[in-house]
């Protein structure tokens, strides 16, 4: 299943990075996209190809961004290539780890997960193009200095004990 899963995110990726890419006439962004998505698809083996494509595929939807690509169209898209980027190397970790006794149940677990993450980050990247609001700047520079505070402290709770 995480194999068809990732198959299924890669061409995702490409569809729609790559498509909306070429919608805007940037064609050979389009093209570098789809082959990059072929290479992924043929070369899984290569072990930097999911880092290179994940980091390829984000800067290709920043310049769809900047040539007028609807912005739904980048999220989605580096999503997608984020999804498979985390299902190629979970499934590295799973051959490197010695055999568990449920590997299924593993691998459920972190399906979920993920479901949960990517779900969560795709919603709260399209919920500014649906919902506008108006800060000054002084509450924005205190937002992100309260995210920030937040985060580190989240890290700092999860990061298990030395």
């Amino acid at each position: 299943m995480t194999h068809a899963l990732w198959m299924a995110s890669v061409v995702l990726a490409v569809g729609t990075l790559g498509g909306s890419l070429v919608a805007t006439g940037a064609w050979l962004w389009g093209v570098l996209v789809l082959g990059l998505g072929a290479l992924w698809l043929a070369r899984r083996k290569w072990q930097r190809i999911a880092s290179w494509s994940l980091f390829f595929f984000t800067i290709a939807a920043v310049n769809g961004l900047w040539r007028g690509v609807a912005p739904f169209w980048g999220i989605a898209g580096v999503t997608a290539a984020l999804v498979a980027w985390d299902l190629d190397h979970f499934a590295r970790r799973l051959e490197k780890a010695a055999l568990q006794a449920n590997p299924s149940e593993l691998e459920q677990r972190h399906m979920r997960r993920l479901l949960a993450v990517s779900g969560t980050g795709l919603s709260l990247a399209l919920l500014p193009l649906i919902v506008r609001v108006e800060l000054h700047l002084g509450v924005a520079l205190l937002l992100g200095a309260l995210a920030v505070v937040g985060l580190s402290r989240v890290v700092a709770f999860i990061k298990p004990a030395r």
